[in-house]
């Protein structure tokens, strides 16, 4: 990937991430039910299920905010673009597509679909190279 693609999805990221953090602030995100609305069992209901998706919501975020800092971390040490698993080029459609990608096509469709790279066993904790493989 050419510098001026690099910079091009810098400037991306970091403007997500600008926006991100300028409208969770503005959200300011108040986790508690009034006790003026516990009163009332439909009230009390509609905020608990609006206290709900708003926290839903800032786990979403925390979600983007991790995956944005992941790949401007990408970039800063030379990694972005290639594939966390075989080390490929992801593409830069792909990347067009999904910026924050990690894995090219191949091995994101070997993730979704639960095989693995020849010479490799997954167990329960993490991914093992076998011996002669």
């Amino acid at each position: 990937m050419v510098p001026e693609q690099i910079k091009k999805f810098k400037r991306i990221f970091e403007a997500q991430l600008q926006s991100l953090k300028l409208t969770s602030q503005a959200e300011g995100l108040a986790f508690g039910v009034p006790p003026e609305e516990t009163i009332d069992p439909i009230d009390h209901a509609r905020s608990q299920a609006d206290q709900f998706l708003r926290i839903q919501m800032r786990n979403r975020e925390n979600d983007v905010l991790g995956k944005l800092t992941a790949a401007l971390n990408r970039i800063a040490n030379g990694t972005f673009g290639f594939c966390l698993d075989c080390s490929d080029g992801i593409g830069l459609r792909r990347l067009e597509a999904k910026p924050t990608a990690t894995l090219c096509h191949p091995c994101q469709a070997s993730t979704e679909s639960g095989a693995t790279a020849p010479g490799l066993v997954v167990s329960s904790f993490k991914v093992i190279r076998r011996k002669g493989a």
